[in-house]
């Protein structure tokens, strides 16, 4: 089966999660030895949710979006809904000093910053 073919991320994910289901797609670990599964549908599901967060807020296709999160399952979350809406993720490494981030912030012509 030819999952990727001439698809876009959006189209992608979506077959994916119908095909794989309830097999694991994620599994995280925090430095507080936590643990959190996702399967491929339950990530699809919270990918649609935060998707539709997304445009709630205004956020449409083609506008950038800055994650400054740690390793975190959010921040799956948020890139993969951001492809899904059609807007562009700008990553903004979480260990960065404060200066380094702001100087990211004013030249990326971001919507929104999301933040921990």
């Amino acid at each position: 089966m030819d999952i990727v073919g001439g698809q876009n991320l959006r189209q992608m994910w979506d077959d994916l999660a119908g095909v794989y289901g309830d097999k694991t797609a994620l599994i995280f670990e925090s430095c507080e030895g936590i643990v959190r599964q996702f399967s491929y549908a339950s990530l699809n599901e919270e990918i649609n949710r935060t998707a539709n967060l997304f445009y709630s807020l205004g956020i449409r296709k083609g506008d950038r979006v800055a994650l400054h999160l740690d390793n975190c399952p959010e921040f799956i979350f948020c890139w993969f809904g951001l492809a899904k809406i059609g807007a562009i993720m700008v990553p903004i490494n979480a260990r960065l000093l404060g200066e380094e981030s702001a100087w990211i912030l004013q030249n990326s012509q971001v919507s929104l910053l999301v933040t921990s």
